[in-house]
C-alpha cells in the first residue's frame, strides 16, 4: 500500500535541504551509522505525531540543522528559522471523488512554536482544474484522510515501554469495534456486576446511612477501561497447557512479535498506516532476518506503507517491484541519498559496501545461505515423510541414497527373482525427487533418517549409502550407538532396528573404490554404462581428473589436474540418470544384474539377524 509518493524534508537535524523522489510500498534505508538514516523516520514521526523521536516532542533549538542555523547567522537574515516537511500523497480510491490524483501537504514548525503551520497545494489544483470536487469538500476531506492516517514510530531500542505501549495498540484494535446491546462480552459484564452488586450489599447499605449517597460496586462497561490488565501469552515449546507472557521470553522473540502485532492492527483497521521502522532485525537471528524481510516486502505491504532502516543483507538485498532501496550518507555533515533499487549504480554498490562491509560478499553468502536454507528445509519434509511412512509400513524398509537408485534396485529383483515378492519395501530419501535426475542432499538425508530410528519403531529399517566420500563419511558419523557387525560388514543399532551398509564391492569394481566412486549405476558392466536410447539418450560422464606432479630441484611439485578418459574408474556421472534407470536398465540382459545379489543376499541377511535379535 503506498499513501506517500515523496518527501522533502528541510533543516531537521543533519538533514538540511533533502527530497526523496520515489518511494516504494517498502523503502529501506542503509549506509554507515551516524549519517541520518534515522532522521528520515523522524521526520515522517514528526509531520504525523509532532514528535521527532519515540514519545519525544520536538525541541527546536535541538532539532533545527546545524548547517542551516550557521547559514541564518552568517546571513544576519532573522525569520529563517523553520523546520518544514512536505508530503506529496497518492490519492486512495475511496477519496476519487473529492481528491486529486496527487496533492501536496506542508508542516512547517517556527523557531518558537511547537505547533506546526499546515498549507497544502489544493489551491493550486484547482487552478490546473484537478480537483473532482468543490475546494470546499477537497480541504474536509484532505482533513479526514490526515486523521485516518496512522503513522508508527518503531525505535531500533525497543524497551519494556514500548512493548506496553504496543500491546495497549492490539488492544485497542481487538476492542475498537462498536459493540452490541446482544454482545456476549457485554452480557458477562452485566451478569457479573449484577453478582458484584448483591455480594457488596452490606458494603453499599453502611455507605448510604452514612452518607446518603447511594454507591455500587461495579466494573466498567467500557470494554477498553474493562481490559487495562491485557496480555499476552506465548505457549512454551510443544506443550498444550503451559505458556509463557510474551514480556518473558527472549528479545528476538518479543522484537519478531512487533511486526507481526502490527500487521494484524494494520490489517483489522479502517485507517491507513504508514510504518517508520529503524532496524527491525535487531535481536533477531539470521533465519528470522529472512523471514521477516519476506513478510515486510510481500506481506505487510498489503495493508501498510513501511519505511525501514537496516544494515542487514536480508532488507538491503530485497529487489522486489514494491521495494526501493536508498545508501544514505554524509557529506560535509549534511545527510545525503543514493537510489540502489530499482536503478541500481554500481558506484552507488560499492560505496555501499565501504560503509556497511563487504556488502557484495555478505550479499554472496545470503543467497547462498538462502540456498542451503531451502535444501534443509526440503530435507527436513522429506525426514518427516520417510518417518511417516515408516511407522504405518508393515514390511522392513531399505532407503537409498537417490530415487533412481530405487529405480535400478527393483528393476534388479524383478530381473534375478522374477515375480518372486520381495519381503521389504525400497525407498529413496532423495528431498527434491520431483526435480531432474535427483540426488540432492539425499545422503545427508539418510543418515539423519536412520539416526531417528526408535526402539518403538514397529519395522526394521536398512540404509545403503554410496561407496564415493559422502556416503562413506555419512557412514562413518553415524551415532556411536551404531555398532560394526562381524560377518555382515554392516553397522547394526543397539537397538536392533535399523541398520547401515556401504554398497558391497564386487570383483572388478575394487579400483572405485579406491577413487572413491562406487556409486550404484557402477556396479553394471561398461558397455551396459554406455547404452543409448533410440533418441540417443544415455548416461553422460566427465572424464576422471588426475593431479600432476612434476620434480623440480628434487621437489615434487603439483600442476593443474588432467583428463584421463581412459580412467574409467576415475570418471564421474554429470547427466542422465534417470533416462538410464526408467529407460535403459529395464532392457538389460540378465547377466548385467549379477552384481546385485551381492546387495540383496546382504539386506536378507541383515533382516534375519535384527528378527531374530527382536
Amino acid at each position: 500500500m503506498q499513501l506517500i509518493k515523496s518527501v522533502e524534508i528541510k533543516y531537521l537535524r543533519s538533514i538540511h535541504r533533502l527530497r526523496l523522489s520515489t518511494l516504494g510500498d517498502l523503502t529501506v534505508f542503509s549506509g554507515a551509522n551516524d549519517v541520518g538514516k534515522s532522521n528520515l523516520l523522524r521526520s515522517l514521526n514528526l509531520f504525523f505525531n509532532n514528535e521527532v523521536d519515540w514519545r519525544q516532542p520536538i525541541d527546536f533549538y535541538q532539532d533545527f540543522s546545524l548547517r542551516r542555523l550557521d547559514e541564518v547567522r552568517r546571513e544576519s537574515i532573522k525569520g529563517k528559522q523553520f523546520i518544514s516537511i512536505s508530503l506529496q500523497f497518492q490519492r486512495p480510491p475511496n477519496y476519487q471523488g473529492s481528491l486529486p490524483p496527487t496533492f501536496q501537504v506542508t508542516r512547517t514548525w517556527l523557531r518558537d512554536s511547537t505547533v506546526p503551520q499546515e498549507s497544502n497545494d489544493l489551491d493550486r489544483q484547482e487552478q490546473l482544474e484537478n480537483l473532482p470536487s468543490s475546494p470546499e469538500t477537497a480541504r474536509r476531506m484532505l482533513s479526514q484522510l490526515l486523521n485516518r492516517t496512522r503513522f508508527e514510530y518503531i525505535p531500533a531500542i525497543k524497551d519494556r515501554e514500548y512493548f506496553a505501549y504496543i500491546l495497549s495498540r492490539l488492544q485497542e484494535t481487538l476492542l475498537a469495534r462498536q459493540m452490541q446491546s446482544n454482545d456476549p462480552i457485554l452480557q458477562a459484564v452485566r451478569e457479573l456486576n449484577n453478582s458484584m452488586g448483591q455480594r457488596a450489599g452490606a458494603l453499599r447499605e453502611d455507605f448510604e446511612d452514612s452518607t446518603g449517597i447511594e454507591a455500587n460496586v461495579s466494573l466498567p462497561v467500557d470494554p477498553t477501561a474493562l481490559f487495562r490488565a491485557f496480555s499476552v501469552s506465548t505457549k512454551w515449546s510443544n506443550s498444550q497447557e503451559e505458556s509463557v507472557p510474551l514480556t518473558l521470553r527472549g528479545d528476538g522473540i518479543q522484537a519478531r512479535y512487533i511486526p507481526s502485532l502490527l500487521g494484524y492492527i494494520a490489517g483489522n483497521s479502517r485507517l491507513f498506516h504508514i510504518w517508520g521502522f529503524e532496524e527491525p532485525e535487531n535481536s533477531v537471528e539470521y533465519n528470522l532476518a529472512i523471514d521477516l524481510a519476506h513478510k515486510f516486502e510481500i506481506s505487510y505491504i498489503e495493508s501498510a506503507q513501511i519505511f525501514v532502516t537496516s544494515h542487514s543483507p536480508a532488507f538491503v538485498s530485497l529487489q522486489g517491484p514494491e521495494t526501493v532501496c536508498y545508501r544514505v550518507y554524509k557529506v560535509d555533515d549534511n545527510t545525503e541519498v543514493a537510489q540502489l533499487h530499482p536503478s541500481a549504480d554500481e558506484a552507488v554498490l560499492a560505496q555501499l559496501a565501504e560503509d556497511i562491509g563487504p556488502f557484495r560478499i555478505q550479499e554472496q553468502l545470503h543467497q547462498q545461505y538462502l540456498e542451503q536454507r531451502d535444501e534443509l528445509v526440503q530435507s527436513r519434509r522429506e525426514i518427516e515423510r520417510l518417518r511417516t511412512e515408516i511407522a504405518t509400513s508393515a514390511k522392513p524398509v531399505v532407503y537409498v541414497e537417490g530415487k533412481t537408485d530405487a529405480m535400478i534396485l527393483k528393476t534388479a529383483w524383478e530381473k534375478l527373482y522374477g515375480v518372486e515378492s520381495m519381503s521389504f519395501n525400497i525407498r529413496d530419501c532423495d528431498p527434491l525427487t520431483s526435480n531432474g535426475d535427483g540426488g540432492a542432499a539425499g545422503c545427508d538425508t539418510l543418515g539423519k533418517l536412520l539416526s531417528t530410528v526408535r526402539v518403538d519403531n514397529p519395522n526394521l529399517v536398512i540404509g545403503i549409502f554410496d561407496r564415493d566420500s559422502e556416503g562413506m563419511k555419512a557412514y562413518k558419523e553415524l551415532p556411536a550407538y551404531f555398532e560394526e557387525a562381524t560377518g555382515f560388514d554392516a553397522k547394526i543399532s543397539r537397538n536392533y532396528k535399523v541398520a547401515s551398509l556401504l554398497l558391497p564391492v564386487p570383483v572388478g569394481k575394487e579400483e572405485y573404490v579406491m577413487y572413491e566412486n562406487l556409486h550404484i549405476e557402477f556396479l553394471f558392466g561398461d558397455q551396459a554404462l554406455e547404452r543409448r536410447t533410440p533418441e540417443g539418450l544415455g548416461l553422460e560422464f566427465r572424464p576422471a581428473q588426475v593431479m600432476q606432479a612434476t620434480l623440480v630441484g628434487g621437489r615434487q611439485i603439483k600442476g593443474p589436474p588432467q583428463e584421463h578418459p581412459d580412467l574409467l574408474a576415475g570418471r564421474s556421472i554429470v547427466n542422465g540418470k534417470t533416462v538410464f534407470a526408467r529407460d535403459i536398465v529395464p532392457n538389460l540382459e540378465l547377466t548385467e544384474f549379477e552384481n546385485f545379489r551381492l546387495i540383496f543376499d546382504r539386506i536378507l541377511a541383515i533382516l534375519t539377524y535384527l528378527q531374530d535379535q527382536a
